[in-house]
């Protein structure tokens, strides 16, 4: 085969194997969404509060409605796990959002106040977190 058109299609199976990655991280963004968000629900309601408070479930519902449509599966899950794990993983990126969840659980534990209808997804988790070990929450 000619050098050019060897060159050519690697760069078009890059593309490929670029957008398939892409594919599997939304995926695993919309699950990982979709997930916090039923936690921080359920939080919500044993908190007494009512859930159409926290703007933010919207986005989770919206990480809901698109795996719904998908349809997703859990062999797709799978394949996206394998796709993405085999990526490489930025530990910086990873320990930093690690870093900045802590802080949140610690602040909320200290006795910072929420507002639900303000707060991010990241921010109503944390809390929740922090109410798991006794934060009271006055609506």
């Amino acid at each position: 085969m000619h050098r050019g058109r060897k060159v050519r299609l690697g760069r078009l199976a890059a593309r490929g194997s670029h957008a398939e990655i892409s594919a599997a991280h939304y995926r695993r963004a919309l699950r990982a969404r979709a997930a916090i968000g039923a936690a921080v629900r359920d939080c919500l309601v044993q908190a007494g509060i009512a859930p159409a408070r926290a703007v933010m479930l919207r986005v989770a519902g919206g990480a809901n409605a698109e795996l719904a449509a998908l349809p997703d599966t859990p062999k797709l899950e799978r394949e996206d796990a394998a796709v993405a794990g085999a990526g490489h993983r930025d530990p910086d990126g990873d320990r930093s959002f690690q870093v900045k969840m802590h802080d949140l659980v610690r602040r909320y534990r200290e006795g910072d106040e929420i507002d639900p209808a303000r707060a991010s997804l990241a921010e109503l988790h944390a809390w929740c977190l922090a109410a798991a070990n006794g934060i009271e929450f006055d609506p």
